[in-house]
């Protein structure tokens, strides 16, 4: 657990950095984020509801982080230029500054879904049937809570729900209602093949899939 500790304490340290510096990255879009770096350790970890907990709170916090660090420059943009400038922005930066953010967190930050506006961005193999039950409990209003699961090599995987909010209808509503017909149109030229309109207010719209490269968990 003293090793679970320091990497909290090192992740709230780099959170002024990512807010200050993301504009600052060398990434290349594609890049794989979760790559680890050949300095760095694995280190390898025995479950504990403790452990759990100690995972939960700092994807959390690194999930908060890039909303933040997104949502921030959305909005100014949206108040400044109009959406259509924020849809450009999406397009050219929204994931490049995701991948800053995983860099300076040493984690693999996500955001994907079953109705993506990026086919990077689309749930696949496990993630897809993880992404399925969240849709089943929340059609059944059953509550949906955050998951630790380990991947195919054992590396400790956050799961969190992403539900739509009024602010997001802008971009991801219904066409002629709650979003602009002309924008949906602009979105089209830079999405052809755009799955992530049609949405409603408190919608589920995707999840955060965190994976922590530098752990591996040894089975229960």
């Amino acid at each position: 657990m003293k090793k679970i500790t320091v990497f909290l304490v090192s992740v709230l340290l780099v959170t002024g950095w990512s807010c200050k510096e993301q504009k600052q990255h060398s990434r290349k879009q594609g890049m794989a984020s979760h790559q680890i770096k050949k300095e760095q350790k694995v280190i390898t970890l025995e479950w504990s509801d403790s452990l759990e907990k100690a995972l939960k709170d700092t994807a959390y916090k690194a999930a908060m982080i890039t909303q933040r660090v997104l949502g921030k420059k959305l909005h100014a943009l949206v108040k400044a230029k109009g959406p259509e400038h924020a849809v450009e922005f999406c397009s050219n930066e929204a994931m490049r500054l995701t991948d800053s953010v995983s860099e300076a967190l040493g984690l693999n930050i996500k955001r994907l879904a079953k109705k993506y506006r990026n086919p990077k961005n689309e749930t696949i193999g496990k993630d897809s049937i993880i992404f399925k039950k969240y849709i089943l409990d929340w059609l059944g209003h059953h509550p949906l809570p955050e998951k630790i699961i380990p991947d195919e090599d054992g590396h400790p995987v956050y799961y969190n729900p992403i539900k739509v909010s009024h602010f997001c209808l802008t971009c991801h509503g219904e066409p002629g209602k709650t979003m602009n017909p002309e924008l949906a149109e602009k979105i089209k030229q830079h999405y052809p093949d755009d799955k992530a309109t049609g949405f409603k207010d408190g919608q589920l719209r995707g999840m955060w899939v965190i994976t922590f490269p530098q752990y591996i968990m040894k089975k229960r």
